[in-house]
């Protein structure tokens, strides 16, 4: 399994009092079963809370909605109702206040709704649910957890990939509504396609990882000589866009590749790799090396002119585990995906940005570094931050 997953033990304190199909206030947990589970938050009996959550989960947590009913995972619940939320009229966004990242930027603002799935499934924002339903199968020996996770992804890719362009409505903006029984953008239609993480489950259907994975490289790579891509692309339909070259998505296609690749040896998906490495050597600032965020120059940023650490260390790693994948069949492109070093952190010209790292998480120990400028005087290479403990998420 990918090591990019993420076990976040809030998903399990949100969840675990949900129920489904009960009014408002009203849970289908009896009074001796309420008690037993405060008993374990109390007594922090953090095995047993994440196994209540499990079981609750695959018993309360699924698609019981509209005309087709499914395996699915929920990712969110109201817990007020215990269901889905009916509608994006319904949906809080709650405030955060962020930590000024640069001069006269400290804001209240709201959680960004396009990013938000709260009316059905997206199996990329449940990685540590299925990796939690694995580990509970290995460590207590119940089958139970794994198959249903793997009911659950089974489901999803053969029932939920585009037949215009073989995607599948997950990521950071993409989600199937279990009342439409459809794929759903975010609010107002922002974004598109994003694929946010490597998907670790290929193994249960191989026919679908074949179609996917050149369907990223048919309608998501706007530009197979250059390599220039975006992170969105539409879901239904060919319409890829230029000029946002993110690592995450870029690495995550490029393990996908890796994936198929591995399989059927086509030499396509060798070259989409390739193309893509390429593309980010040519986003290298010149004076440090440093890779680029992207290529675009907006109102708000010249992307070029930024480099992301936190992604690039993303990217590295991904696509250092992708080419383990391709070593066996093709040895000089692992090499090829190992050399790409995409996090220059070695690079002597490098050492003012690694410098303003330093200072920065010697200033504030809750320090999440994001953006450090690749200006051309000393003066510019600026650190700007959010942080963990001033509310960003």
């Amino acid at each position: 399994m990918k090591s990019v997953s993420k076990v976040m033990m809030s998903a399990v304190c949100v969840c675990l009092f949900a129920s489904r199909g009960f009014g408002v206030g009203q849970s289908p947990l009896g009074v001796q079963e309420r008690a037993r589970l405060r008993a374990m938050q109390s007594q922090k009996d953090s095995p047993a809370i994440v196994k209540a959550f499990a079981d609750y989960m695959i018993e309360n947590g699924r698609d019981t909605y509209g005309k087709v009913q499914s395996p699915l995972f929920a990712v969110v619940m109201d817990r007020s109702t215990g269901c889905v939320f009916p509608s994006r009229d319904a949906l809080p966004y709650p405030n955060v206040k962020v930590k000024p990242f640069a001069p006269g930027l400290e804001r209240e603002h709201k959680m960004r709704p396009t990013d938000r799935t709260y009316m059905g499934a997206n199996p990329l924002e449940d990685l540590a649910l299925f990796e939690l339903l694995y580990r509970l199968t290995k460590d207590t020996g119940a089958p139970r957890y794994r198959a249903e996770a793997e009911k659950a992804n089974r489901w999803w890719m053969a029932n939920t990939q585009s037949p215009a362009t073989g995607l599948y409505p997950w990521g950071s903006h993409l989600y199937w509504d279990f009342y439409a029984d459809a794929f759903h953008y975010g609010l107002n239609g922002y974004g598109g396609h994003e694929l946010n993480s490597p998907w670790p489950y290929w193994s249960l259907n191989k026919e679908a990882l074949g179609v996917f994975a050149r369907g990223l490289w048919d309608h998501q790579i706007a530009d197979k000589t250059s390599g220039n891509f975006n992170r969105h692309t539409p879901y239904e339909r060919h319409g890829p866009d230029k000029n946002m070259e993110f690592g995450w998505p870029g690495a995550s296609m490029i393990s996908t590749w890796a994936d198929e690749y591995a399989l059927s040896k086509d030499a396509e998906l060798k070259r989409a790799i390739l193309t893509v490495l390429g593309r980010w050597e040519s986003l290298r600032d010149p004076q440090t090396g440093a890779q680029s965020a992207a290529s675009m120059v907006a109102s708000y940023g010249n992307y070029r002119e930024q480099c992301w650490p936190l992604m690039n260390l993303f990217a590295a790693n991904v696509i250092d585990e992708a080419s383990a994948v391709v070593a066996p069949v093709d040895p000089e492109l692992a090499g090829k995906m190992r050399e790409q070093g995409i996090f220059q952190h070695d690079n002597p010209d490098f050492k003012p940005i690694v410098a303003a790292q330093i200072k920065l998480c010697k200033e504030d120990t809750n320090a999440h570094l994001l953006t450090l400028d690749l200006g051309s005087n000393e003066k510019n290479f600026k650190s700007w931050a959010w942080t963990y403990g001033n509310g960003h998420l």
